[in-house]
């Protein structure tokens, strides 16, 4: 008897994320000056980025640091190292082009939320970082100081602390553990598509926070990638934020260092691909370098530490207690092995990968036929699927009639 699936269902990952990706706003300070710029004004672009031009900072204040920047990408570092040692003031003189300089770019490059400057004599800036909620959580779990978080703050910090130490409890080793707080986010948090407007430095809209994701359980992508920096960097991960372009316009997402190399991590994406509560992540932004990052690019200032050329399938895919990822290069071995893990295993739902192809849910679903498993088992199955230009990739829930 040959078997007859009763159904099919195929959703396709969306990319197309409405509020989270738009044109950014440039030219905030216009014109040249001599002195202390003396107008304050604030505008933020689609990643909750702000800049202000703040007159209360007076000229004449003495720099925690100051030195002379050539580049973008020295300015990168520089702002990176002086975050890195907990130094959120600081001031440089700018050598070169001063037009592709603002305080949308500086806050940009530090992924921060806010960033408070003034420029004296033209090209010499003081700068004081304003971090997203997440930063101010992790700083303050590291330190154990909590008196500069707020009450929201300390909540959340409370949720990201049991969600950590559940995970931990239950992770095999460092990769599950991320699995766990990846797909944590993903079971926690819907796509909120609200304002990016940032009026008040120390009290940002709550979805473009950590605090949304984690007590409202809505976000949009600053959120998401503020809850899973959160999470993330409580276990113990090497965790960051960068600024990524698409065709749509402008996102975040994160980054992480695993054995030495940097990977993208994006779980606003991962959760976006359909509308269903319960459907399993495709992880196709999971641990990727840029040869899986298709629809990805970012400028160099941006990259706060270099993202790995080629993804290394030991992090990319996993196999965890309940659920297997099978990496394959042929439709036909996935379904046979994705069948046999089924009907011997009683294994219910996979992630998966055909490498180096395109392969329709349609193809996959037909090769279920010809597994080897007995001919009168009836079944039932969903499948998702996206192709990123390279690979493609499947989430499949198998059932018996």
């Amino acid at each position: 008897m040959k078997r007859i699936p009763s159904f099919a269902l195929l959703l396709a990952l969306c990319l197309l994320l409405s509020g989270c990706f738009s044109d950014i706003l440039e030219n905030l300070v216009g014109g040249e000056s001599s002195s202390v710029v003396d107008e304050s004004s604030t505008v933020s672009n689609d990643d909750s980025f702000t800049s202000e031009t703040d007159s209360s900072l007076e000229s004449g204040i003495t720099p925690f640091q100051s030195r002379e920047i050539s580049s973008l990408t020295e300015l990168r570092d520089y702002i990176r190292d002086n975050k890195d040692r907990g130094v959120l003031s600081f001031g440089f003189k700018y050598l070169g082009d001063s037009s592709e300089l603002d305080g949308v770019v500086i806050a940009r490059i530090a992924t921060a939320c806010v960033v408070n400057y003034y420029i004296e004599n033209e090209n010499e800036y003081t700068i004081t970082i304003i971090e997203y909620p997440g930063d101010r959580i992790v700083d303050a779990y590291r330190s154990g100081d909590m008196h500069l978080l707020n009450d929201d703050e300390k909540k959340a910090l409370k949720i990201a602390e049991e969600i950590v130490n559940d995970a931990a409890a239950k992770a095999k080793n460092s990769y599950e553990l991320e699995i766990l707080l990846h797909d944590e986010v993903l079971k926690r948090v819907s796509y909120f598509d609200g304002t990016t407007e940032v009026p008040d430095a120390f009290n940002p809209p709550r979805h473009l926070t950590v605090v949304g994701a984690l007590i409202d359980g809505k976000a949009n992508c600053q959120g998401y990638a503020g809850a899973f920096y959160t999470l993330a960097s409580i276990a113990g991960f090497e965790v960051g934020r960068m600024s990524v372009y698409n065709n749509d316009g402008s996102h975040i997402c994160n980054t992480i260092k695993l054995d030495g190399n940097w990977y993208v991590v994006d779980t606003t994406f991962n959760d976006a691909f359909t509308d269903s509560e319960d459907a399993p992540s495709l992880y196709y932004l999971f641990n990727a370098g840029r040869d899986m990052c298709c629809d990805f690019v970012w400028s160099e200032e941006t990259e706060y530490y270099p993202i790995a050329d080629k993804s290394d399938e030991n992090y990319y895919y996993f196999e965890q207690k309940g659920k297997s990822v099978l990496c394959f290069d042929d439709e036909k071995k996935l379904a046979n092995e994705i069948m046999k893990r089924w009907y011997y295993d009683g294994v219910t739902e996979f992630h998966a990968a055909v490498l180096g192809k395109k392969v329709t849910w349609e193809e996959l679903a037909d090769e279920f036929q010809n597994a080897s498993i007995p001919a009168e088992v009836g079944y039932n199955y969903t499948i998702w699927t996206l192709f990123n230009g390279r690979d493609s990739f499947f989430a499949v829930r198998l059932t018996g009639e």
